[in-house]
């Protein structure tokens, strides 16, 4: 932690905001030793608290990880949530890049607790249940972009014919993908790739060449 932060930290303590602490220092072990080193034991000490006092704010590990995974990239969350509403305005091109940029944003930040939860049975058992609540999961976002592009197929703004399914998955996947090979390869492949925007350009750019309206 750096002296900034972890001053930053200290005032926190001070003024009793042991929730924040917790979750940044839970944050801080899982970027550098992996969520399985992420125990209450752990947590506790490099936030400077006693375990206990992390179970007088939150009912258990499950929802330190939520909160933490939910705070990872808000952008996405908060933007998914009012997609369906954007149908009909900006271009549809423009709203899928903006899109395609959070999610990628989002899955980077999350690919942490994600991976965790394929090796962890207990925890990716404790996901399920959360993600089967309505409106909660990574369904939910290809739910939301499905919606959008349907009232825009609608709208006739793109080509009837199109499948949203198959663009939403095409897109969501493509950010899912990126993000998956930038956290596992590193910088060095990343770095002979085109950077996000012009990533996500393009891909939005070759979707778009099978959604948009045949001309008469």
């Amino acid at each position: 932690m750096s002296a900034l932060a972890s001053g930053e930290a200290e005032l926190r303590k001070r003024r009793g905001d042991f929730r924040q602490t917790i979750l940044d220092a839970t944050r801080q072990i899982i970027d550098e030793r992996g969520l399985q080193a992420a125990t209450t034991r752990n947590i506790a000490e490099l936030a400077g608290c006693a375990e206990g006092t992390i179970y007088r704010h939150f009912e258990d590990k499950h929802e330190l990880f939520l909160e933490l995974f939910a705070g990872s990239s808000p952008e996405f969350l908060e933007l998914i949530a009012t997609l369906p509403a954007q149908a009909g305005g900006p271009p549809v091109g423009d709203t899928l890049v903006q899109v395609g940029l959070a999610a990628l944003r989002f899955y980077r930040a999350v690919l942490p607790f994600v991976g965790g939860g394929i090796v962890d049975p207990e925890l990716r058992e404790q996901q399920r249940k959360h993600f089967d609540q309505p409106g909660h999961g990574p369904m939910h976002a290809f739910e939301q972009l499905e919606g959008y592009l349907e009232v825009e197929r609608q709208l006739g703004r793109i080509r009837p014919s199109a499948s949203v399914v198959g663009a939403t998955r095409a897109l969501l996947g493509a950010a899912f993908g990126r993000a998956y090979l930038d956290v596992w390869l590193g910088d060095g492949l990343m770095a002979r790739e085109a950077v996000d925007d012009e990533y996500m350009g393009e891909v939005v750019r070759t979707l778009l060449e099978g959604l948009q309206p045949q001309a008469e």
